[in-house]
Order: structure tokens, then C-alpha cells, then sequence
């Protein structure tokens, strides 16, 4: 009798961890839908399907004037810390991938992000989710950067990897990185850190996300744009309640 009790209770237990698993696989795929991003343009002809040739030249100083429903700031770019990245940053801002664009996300003191064109729908859903139809590397030298041994090695496990012909600025307020899902995985989001030196974000910034240029003027319109009420302050994917629209992005060069 006991025995087949045991057997009934092992029975259950097992029905039980099967459910387990699969409400915990049925999360895994949900989270993973939702942190991952998706191609914007499927059109083969579409000149955002394929990553740009690479045409700036390293030995001018590239600016980018960001104007927004906000205001204006400037970003002095990173020409020669980030050539492909900033070369791509470039390359979309005069094609006008951009224009009309809202930053999405906007987590005060921390980060305000934006570079996405599904933002332009009507779904709110998607906002955060699109990006050009390619990818591309990071650009960072892990050796660079006020890392700890035991933080670079981590960093390459999670498979970040590390350029030592380049020279990667650590973060701090005001710069500018290109957003990504995981490694190797940039392409047209980019965030700028509102966050002040005295935040630990920076560190996890560094190694992560490739910097593409510091803002250098017009630092007034984003600690207004810090200002501007969030629909969840405590969430780190918090959107703004009012529109934050990208006008224009203006290039020129020195």
C-alpha cells in the first residue's frame, strides 16, 4: 500500500515539474520576443539592407547637430575611436533615417534613447525593436578601459570582444553609445547617458556598448529632456510622456 502511495506521489510530482518547466520555457520565449529586435526593411533594394561602405575620413572632426521638439544639442563624434560606427551614424543621419524619429526611451538621470524608425507607426508596442536590415560589430578595446581583469574576462564569456588597434573613451555623462541586443549586434539605436559620474552605470557601460561621440553642446535641452515625466519612474525601460521627436541630425566636418 505504501509503495503504491509513493508511486502515486511520485507520479504527481512529476506532472508537476513538466508543468514547471513548461511555464518557466513559456517566459523564456515571451522575454526573448521582447528583447529581440527586428529588421524594419524587408525590401532588397532598400539602401538600409545592407551596412554602408565605409567613406568618412578620420582626419576631419565629424559633428552631428541633433534637432529635436526639444531643442538642439551637438555631439562631437568619435571618428577615429569607432571609424565603422561612427562612419554608419553618418551614413544614416544624411539619408535622413532619422528624421521624425522619437527617443522611446527615457529613464531619468540614467539614459534617453532613440534611433528607432518604427517609432514612426502607430503600434507603440514595437518602439525599441527595429533597427536597419544588418548589423554591426562593436568597437571597443577592453584594455582601454578602467576595467578590472576579472571585468574583462567576464566581459569576453558573455562574448564581447576586443580591438586594440583602437583607443574606446570610458563613459560618462553626456556620451554617446550605440545601443545593441548583445554583442556584435549594432546598428541604428543609440543612447546618450544622462547618468552623473558618481553612478556605477558607467562601469557597466563600459566594455558593453561602442561610444560614438560626446555631447559637446546644448547639454541645457537634454537636462530638460531629463525633466520631462516618465510613464513608470522605476522602470529601466521607462517611456516619456510626451514626444520626443528627432527633427534633423546635421553633419559637418572641421
Amino acid at each position: 500500500m505504501f509503495k503504491q502511495e509513493n508511486q502515486v506521489f511520485l507520479y504527481l510530482v512529476g506532472i508537476l515539474i513538466c508543468f514547471g518547466i513548461l511555464i518557466v520555457a513559456g517566459q523564456n520565449l515571451s522575454l526573448g520576443k521582447i528583447l529581440s529586435i527586428g529588421k524594419l526593411f524587408d525590401d532588397p533594394d532598400d539602401p538600409f539592407q545592407e551596412a554602408p561602405a565605409q567613406t568618412i575620413d578620420q582626419n576631419l572632426n565629424y559633428f552631428a547637430t541633433v534637432n529635436t521638439s526639444q531643442g538642439s544639442f551637438t555631439i562631437d563624434l568619435f571618428e577615429k575611436n569607432a571609424p565603422v560606427n561612427v562612419n554608419n551614424f553618418v551614413y544614416l543621419a544624411n539619408n535622413n533615417y532619422y528624421v521624425n524619429t522619437k527617443f522611446h526611451r527615457l529613464v531619468p538621470n540614467l539614459l534617453l534613447q532613440g534611433g528607432d524608425r518604427n517609432t514612426l507607426n502607430t503600434d507603440p508596442n514595437d518602439d525599441g525593436q527595429g533597427r536597419a536590415g544588418y548589423v554591426l560589430d562593436g568597437e571597443v578595446n577592453l584594455d582601454s578601459l578602467p576595467l578590472s581583469q576579472e571585468e574583462k574576462d567576464k566581459l569576453r564569456g558573455e562574448g564581447f570582444l576586443s580591438n586594440a588597434t583602437l583607443t574606446t573613451p570610458a563613459s560618462k555623462q553626456y556620451i554617446v553609445f550605440m545601443a545593441n541586443d548583445g554583442y556584435d549586434t549594432n546598428s541604428t539605436q543609440f543612447f546618450i547617458v544622462l547618468a552623473d559620474s558618481s553612478s556605477k552605470v558607467h562601469q557597466y557601460f563600459n566594455g558593453r556598448f561602442t561610444p560614438i561621440g560626446l555631447v559637446s553642446a546644448g547639454l541645457q535641452t537634454l537636462q530638460n529632456i531629463n525633466l520631462i515625466p516618465v510613464d513608470n519612474p522605476e522602470s529601466n525601460f521607462a517611456k516619456p510622456t510626451e514626444n520626443i521627436v528627432l527633427q534633423s541630425i546635421v553633419i559637418q566636418t572641421f
